[in-house]
């Protein structure tokens, strides 16, 4: 029997509330008094002296998701009181659930995932406009189907499939009771799982008036925003509970980075002649330095190469991090052959490793589109990166550190070029990744492209 089905369907669709808490907060003893404490990845709560109603609600909620009414009930007032108070206190660690009377497991639950997680379900009226917010989607976590958006402080966890299609039935506008109707649920139930929707911010509802408008919509401040985009920013921060694995699921990369097939001996480099005394200063590099568009007609000699790669992509980001690698795609460079090269740090060397002109010319037509130059640049610099071998020390900050990395070394290739008299210019990825992983022989998931940095002479410059 559906217990989702209209009122005739019996007792059984009667919404009932469960709680429980956090999977990782721990209930414990106080070493030598009747103290209780909750243990949490943001801390510790202390409970003085707790009842047995409050104790014994505590340790049935630390096992799983529960109905506190059997505890309560026979409570004394005051421990009912002093329960409600540290229920209250607890909210970031509370997970709510939905359940069914006389049906076993809860159907959704709303789990906070940041310190400040508040939640507060109000009844929605029936008549009221509501859809999914275009923030919210839809994805697996822990072998669960689960409702995420980048602007709650709570995650939803889908326990039944039925939950799934109420949160579809929500993907357009539609009034609370319509859009039940159509599902055939009971006015109760869904207007409760509605309910804890909008307290988590799944769900929108509708301003007043003839044509349903949302907020979110016109807002000045989320327009700018993807919805990409701001799921990337909001998981990055790291301040979110399980924002990704754990590092003991990736053990670290055994390879050396060369992962194309060498098609040629390695070609050492040049290293730069006399002492980096005589360089130019900092600050005049970073006064000179400026982006250049137009190569035209201009080389790069196998000397200026070896003496930029040597200064600037020798460092930590290549040689102790271990996470990005170098590529270099010569068109114009006197003394390297045209084809796409690894660039070997600890032996400042080039490796070639795919000289199909079709290639070569592809890298090149993406770069002058990405950094809007008139011509191909003589020398490209692609930047790629391997996540398996980068340790941040906490989950889900991978990604973002890795581009940081690559930000910071194409800054440096930029002042070095400057101060070399070189004509610099960052190029962003815009290619699609199958492209440029198949140009340089990678599998996109273990090593992708991250950025790239074009290099040449001004035009009537000594390198025309």
């Amino acid at each position: 029997m559906n217990l989702f089905l209209r009122p005739d369907a019996g007792h059984g669709i009667r919404p009932i509330v469960l709680w429980s808490l956090r999977d990782d907060v721990l209930v414990e003893s106080a070493p030598g008094d009747d103290d209780l404490v909750l243990l949490s990845r943001w801390g510790e709560v202390r409970v003085d002296r707790p009842g047995p109603a409050v104790r014994e609600s505590l340790r049935r909620m630390s096992f799983g998701p529960v109905s506190l009414g059997n505890v309560i009930d026979d409570a004394a007032a005051e421990e009912r009181h002093t329960l409600a108070t540290l229920l209250d206190a607890l909210q970031n660690v509370l997970v709510r659930s939905i359940g069914l009377a006389d049906a076993g497991g809860p159907l959704m639950s709303v789990v906070p995932i940041t310190s400040r997680a508040r939640f507060a379900p109000v009844p929605v009226p029936g008549n009221r406009v509501v859809r999914l917010s275009r923030a919210a989607s839809l994805r697996t976590h822990s072998d669960s189907l689960v409702l995420e958006s980048p602007l709650s402080d709570h995650r939803v966890v889908l326990h039944d499939p039925l939950i799934a299609a109420a949160v579809a039935a929500l993907a357009a506008p539609a009034t609370v009771t319509a859009a039940g109707t159509a599902l055939g649920w009971s006015d109760e139930l869904f207007a409760e799982v509605v309910g804890y929707l909008v307290a988590a911010g799944m769900v929108r509802t509708a301003e007043p008036g003839p044509v349903p408008r949302f907020a979110e919509d016109s807002d000045p401040v989320l327009r700018p925003w993807t919805h990409h985009e701001l799921t990337f920013h909001i998981g990055i921060r790291g301040g979110r509970a399980d924002a990704g694995p754990p590092d003991e699921c990736c053990p670290p990369d055994p390879s050396d980075g060369r992962s194309a097939r060498p098609v040629s001996r390695p070609l050492p480099l040049p290293r730069p002649p006399g002492s980096m005394a005589d360089d130019p200063p900092l600050t005049a590099a970073l006064a000179a330095q400026r982006s250049y568009q137009d190569f035209a007609g201009t080389h790069v000699t196998v000397a200026e190469l070896g003496a930029l790669l040597y200064r600037a992509a020798r460092g930590r980001f290549l040689r102790e991090e271990g996470e990005l690698e170098v590529y270099v795609v010569a068109a114009a460079c006197s003394g390297v052959p045209r084809a796409i090269h690894w660039y070997d740090p600890d032996a400042h060397a080039l490796v070639g490793v795919n000289d199909r002109e079709e290639d070569v010319t592809a890298l090149l037509r993406e770069a002058r589109i990405a950094g809007g130059m008139a011509h191909e640049p003589p020398v490209l610099v692609t930047i790629t990166s391997r996540l398996g071998r980068l340790r941040t020390g906490r989950a889900g900050e991978a990604y973002a550190t890795t581009l940081r990395h690559v930000g910071a070394l194409q800054e440096v290739l930029c002042l070095v070029a400057t101060a070399m008299g070189l004509a610099p210019c960052a190029v962003t990825v815009l290619d699609e990744e199958d492209a440029s992983s198949h140009a340089l022989g990678l599998d996109w998931r273990a090593e992708f492209t991250a950025g790239g940095f074009a290099v040449g002479h001004r035009p009537g410059s000594a390198g025309s």
